[in-house]
């Protein structure tokens, strides 16, 4: 099945719409034509950045106090998220950092609060940090990939759904590589034949994207000299240094899975977040990569498969 090659379409939908009144949600709609013989509706979502916390992590307590007030409106966007899929019967899919780090009362809301309500997850970098996210605060533990994997109640590396024809598929990306694990899992999936919509995090780079997310950073910061991507060319690497370096730099794993996800014609949609802000692009392969700006402050996209 050859690839479907269009433009994304994206309509911001305002407060006053007739189909989503009073749910202050910025709602952008995407329509990806996968050649499907049914269509399918779904909810994107990203980048909650809920900060549950309990006496259980003493030592987070002051973290917890600057991040709630970071992102004040994660709660009320969160429910106002599960409200609009609900009365709208769209699926949610999430791709990442539902909760703003890792403690027992997020690995609880994950495991009461979030899968009950989501169809697809990819787990993103904050649920495996117990700060900020970054490669600064250390890698993810062993046993902290253990135990969100245990409130999800799947592997968060690397999962698939089937449905109607469709494969979703939710990788792992959230410190920007991959595994061999991940590739030898993909390159069964592709066995199957069926269009993939996958689900990861942070971006996969394609030149168009990578300019547009710069850009949109630049214009916050003259500081910033980098997108956010995985699998981006060595070259592009140049004017940074150090542990930013050291992160973003693809492993040959990390290079080989990048090159089937831009180039395999099975590879149809990417759902990501991680940036904060809205775009999308159109991958060498025709996929239509959507990115959705953050959850925590009320957006949210309208994913039309056909």
């Amino acid at each position: 099945m050859g690839a479907s090659l269009m433009s994304p379409v994206a309509v911001l939908v305002s407060k006053a719409d007739a189909n989503s009144p009073d749910y202050n949600v910025k709602v952008v709609k995407t329509e990806i034509k996968f050649g499907l013989k049914k269509t399918l509706h779904f909810l994107h979502v990203s980048d909650s950045h809920k900060v549950p916390w309990d006496e259980r992590s003493p030592s987070q307590r002051k973290l917890a106090k600057i991040r709630r007030k970071l992102f004040s409106n994660s709660d009320k966007y969160w429910q106002l998220v599960l409200e609009y899929s609900k009365n709208k019967n769209l699926p949610i899919l999430h791709t990442g950092d539902v909760f703003d780090f890792y403690n027992p009362a997020s690995l609880d809301f994950l495991k009461t609060q979030v899968m009950p309500n989501v169809f697809a997850y990819a787990v993103g970098n904050h649920e495996l940090s117990k700060k900020y996210g970054t490669i600064k605060d250390g890698l993810p533990t062993k046993e902290m990939k253990k135990t969100v994997a245990d409130s999800v109640g799947y592997d968060i590396e690397f999962s698939s759904r089937i449905v109607d024809g469709l494969n979703i598929i939710a990788m792992d990306n959230g410190y920007y590589q991959f595994s061999e694990k991940q590739l030898a899992l993909l390159k069964t999936e592709l066995k199957r034949g069926l269009p993939i919509l996958l689900l990861c995090h942070i971006p996969i780079y394609d030149r168009d994207f990578a300019e547009k997310d710069l850009a949109y950073k630049r214009s916050k910061s003259k500081k910033i000299k980098l997108a956010s991507t995985v699998g981006a060319p060595v070259e592009t690497l140049q004017n940074v240094g150090g542990f930013l370096k050291q992160a973003r730099t693809p492993t040959p794993i990390t290079a080989e899975v990048v090159d089937i996800l831009q180039n395999n014609p099975l590879i149809k949609g990417i759902l990501c977040g991680h940036v904060h802000h809205t775009l999308s692009s159109v991958m060498p392969n025709g996929a239509i990569q959507a990115c959705i700006g953050g959850g925590y402050s009320g957006w949210a996209q309208e994913i039309t498969i056909s």
